[in-house]
């Protein structure tokens, strides 16, 4: 009888923790994670900074949220694995 492994994920969530606070403004966070779509909307998200008063919080507010859901682990990786 053959044994079949599922492969491992190799997505860490201190990695994907420190790219969103550092250059989570950039969505790098969300390439990582494999969430590319999601990624190029974090990006085009920026153009609502030159909205005046909306567009900060509205980017600012997302940062945030995701910072928080990679710490709690519940923004995993676009392949459905948990974390490494």
């Amino acid at each position: 009888m053959v044994m079949i492994t599922p492969p491992e994920n190799t997505k860490s969530s201190t990695t994907a923790l420190i790219l969103a606070i550092f250059l989570g403004g950039l969505g790098i966070h969300r390439f990582y994670l494999g969430r590319i779509g999601s990624g190029l909307l974090r990006i085009a998200a920026n153009l609502l900074f030159l909205v005046p008063f909306v567009g900060p919080i509205f980017v600012v507010g997302w940062w945030l949220l995701d910072i928080i859901l990679i710490a709690n682990k519940s923004l995993r990786p676009a392949d459905g694995f948990t974390y490494a």
